[in-house]
């Protein structure tokens, strides 16, 4: 299964690169290399009888863990892709194309240090990798968050999800319930594009789960 991820997550990296990365090399790092909503659950409150009438109201919670993302039904999503698919992590929402000044700091303790990697893309400047556990954060010499990757290899656990409600608890089924048909897909992988914005998913072939996703932007100054 390993081998599979691995071919698939080669395979992504070839369709995000066809755009940009025709030359240049790439310097390694210590550092590792990934591809790169909450879901509302419905829930009663207590009912109140009066002599003439009952009133009922219900209420919503966010779930706190992706075991509960999925305990409701998925509905598709109304708003844009780059839209569909900000990211929560700890209690922050944020995106591609953030300041990452507005959002590193907020995030807690790194899993460990930032390194920096040289991109493919010609006259582009380093990228910084920002760790923490279950997420990767990329980070332009401009200070804009380019690249959010998901993955349940990097200290699985993680609370990281979209607000939609994907998360590494999530199935192809359920994703595409909520994101729509994607423009590319095969066995184990489902690719979305919104002009430069790529979002990529890579599922397990045994249990059909989540193994990473990530959103990017080629399109942000580098």
């Amino acid at each position: 299964m390993k081998k599979k991820i691995s071919m698939l997550i080669a395979a992504a990296l070839c369709v995000m690169c066809a755009a940009g990365c025709a030359n240049g090399t790439t310097e390694s790092t210590t550092g590792t290399v990934a591809l790169g909503t909450t879901t509302t659950a419905a829930s009663e409150e207590v009912t109140t009888t009066t002599s003439e009438t009952e009133q009922s109201t219900s209420g919503t919670s966010t779930p706190t863990s992706t075991a509960e993302a999925y305990e409701g039904e998925t509905s598709p999503a109304t708003g844009s892709l780059r839209e569909n698919t900000r990211f929560t992590y700890r209690g922050v929402e944020f995106a591609v194309g953030d300041n990452a000044d507005d959002v590193i700091p907020n995030l807690g303790e790194q899993s460990k240090p930032s390194s920096k990697l040289q991109p493919c893309i010609p006259g582009a400047g380093e990228i910084e990798y920002f760790y923490f556990d279950g997420i990767t954060v990329q980070v332009t010499q401009f200070g804009l968050i380019c690249e959010l990757d998901i993955s349940k290899f990097e200290n699985p656990g993680s609370d990281a999800a979209t607000v939609t409600g994907i998360s590494l608890a999530s199935t192809a089924e359920q994703c595409k319930a909520i994101l729509g048909e994607a423009e590319n897909e095969f066995d184990g992988y489902l690719g979305y594009a919104d002009g430069g914005y790529n979002f990529t998913l890579i599922f397990d072939d045994e249990d059909g789960s989540l193994v990473s996703f990530s959103a990017s932007d080629m399109d942000l100054p580098m």
